[in-house]
């Protein structure tokens, strides 16, 4: 299993927090998705303005990749659709936590 934290913005975010959007759209270009991974989902405001830079809003999803579909239905090559379920559980948080300070990501 994997873990994988991946910036994502407010309107996306809260879709798959509410459930009406169970699926993820992602280019593989830095990772490969595979069933099982955890998908970490950080919301990410993008700059409103030239001056206001863009930030991290301190919510964080944590998602079970349950499907991954690549190289069909009309998916380019390089990237793929995921399907989310819920997170395994606690422990998912400390890998979590762990990788984002890895990655120098404060909430």
């Amino acid at each position: 299993m994997s873990v994988h934290v991946k910036k994502c913005e407010p309107g996306p975010f809260q879709a798959v927090k509410d459930g009406s959007k169970p699926f993820e759209w992602r280019k593989e270009d830095d990772c490969r998705f595979e069933v099982d991974d955890l998908l970490v989902l950080l919301e990410h405001r993008r700059e409103s303005d030239a001056f206001e830079p863009a930030s991290y809003t301190g919510e964080v999803l944590k998602r079970r990749v349950t499907y991954v579909l690549r190289g069909r239905f009309g998916v380019p090559a390089g990237y793929v659709v995921l399907g989310l379920g819920p997170a395994f559980g606690q422990q998912d948080g400390l890998i979590a936590q762990a990788t984002m300070s890895s990655k120098g990501l404060h909430r």
